[in-house]
This record gives structure tokens, C-alpha cells and sequence, in this order.
């Protein structure tokens, strides 16, 4: 018996949420909400690299709370069933 489990993905929160639109559907459509989260993520990543590092990271605290904040209200909607 193996011990050791070895994951071809990350278990991240967005993996875990598509995970569970595609095997109970969802409103609104999966695709679109992920799309925002990864949005969030890809700007997020992207002030990282800019030059300004304040800048940047005034950027990433607000994408990232921004995100957060998108998460929780996705979960509330997915517990009442919506």
C-alpha cells in the first residue's frame, strides 16, 4: 500500500470549487466565476513584477481581498443552493 498520494493538481480552493460546479452544475455559470477568480490571480501575479514594488503590493492587497471577499460570497451561494 502506498502511503504517499501524489496530486496532478493543486488542491487549492478555485480547484476544489470547479471541482464541485462540474459534479453538481451551478448558477451562474462555472466557467464565468472561474474566470473572474483566475483573473483576480493573473493580476494579482502581474503587480508583482511591476517596478514600483509599492505599487505592486498596494495592488496585490487589494486584488487579494478582493478575491477573498468573491470566494466567501461564492460559498454563501453554493451553501443556500443558488
Amino acid at each position: 500500500m502506498n502511503k504517499h498520494t501524489v496530486f496532478e493538481h493543486s488542491l487549492d480552493p478555485i480547484w476544489i470549487i470547479k471541482l464541485w460546479l462540474l459534479i453538481h452544475g451551478g448558477d451562474p455559470a462555472p466557467d464565468l466565476v472561474l474566470g473572474e477568480l483566475a483573473t483576480m490571480r493573473a493580476i494579482s501575479a502581474l503587480a508583482g513584477t511591476l517596478s514600483n514594488q509599492e505599487v505592486g503590493r498596494s495592488i496585490q492587497e487589494k486584488v487579494d481581498v478582493a478575491a477573498k471577499e468573491h470566494m466567501q460570497n461564492m460559498s454563501k451561494e453554493l451553501a443556500q443552493g443558488r
